[in-house]
């Protein structure tokens, strides 16, 4: 009898550790790590991020740290050879100085590849947006939602 106890009590923790182990590298799989970016807007000038896996379906997430002007920007999607298309649905957001947004996008499950475009179309001058992005984004209180977009 305390035998069964003993390998009962073995396979609960062997059973526990797996599902831990399994529930932690699901949640790092995902392209969650924030990588930097600086758009360079020259006068009324597009520019964009580089590219990244994305791997689930939620919100695309950008924080701009600096800029001297407010640019909008958006979500395209890629398989490389198809060239970038937009996956925004028509949703552009506004960014400033110290403004960390969440943005829409339906590249998952379309395309492998995301990448957010930006335009600063408000001043004849030069530009510099910087701070970071992530394909796939973990919630984080203070960023503004994916539905408060431009209109």
């Amino acid at each position: 009898m305390k035998k069964n106890g003993i390998v009962s009590k073995i396979l609960i923790v062997v059973m526990t550790v797996m599902m831990l182990a399994s529930a932690f590298t699901m949640v790092s799989s995902a392209s969650s790590t924030d990588r930097d970016f600086e758009l360079v807007f020259y006068g009324n000038g597009t520019d964009y991020t580089g590219y990244a896996s994305k791997d689930n379906g939620t919100d695309v997430y950008m924080k701009c740290e600096s800029t001297r002007a407010g640019y909008a920007a958006w979500v395209k999607g890629s398989n490389y050879s198809y060239g970038y298309l937009d996956c925004s649905d028509g949703k552009h957001y506004y960014f400033t100085s110290n403004v960390a947004r969440f943005m829409y996008s339906n590249v998952y499950g379309r395309y492998l590849f995301a990448r957010i475009d930006g335009s600063c179309s408000y001043t004849s001058s030069d530009s510099i947006a910087s701070g970071a992005w992530s394909p796939d984004s973990v919630y984080e209180n203070g960023v503004l939602p994916s539905y408060d977009y431009m209109k």
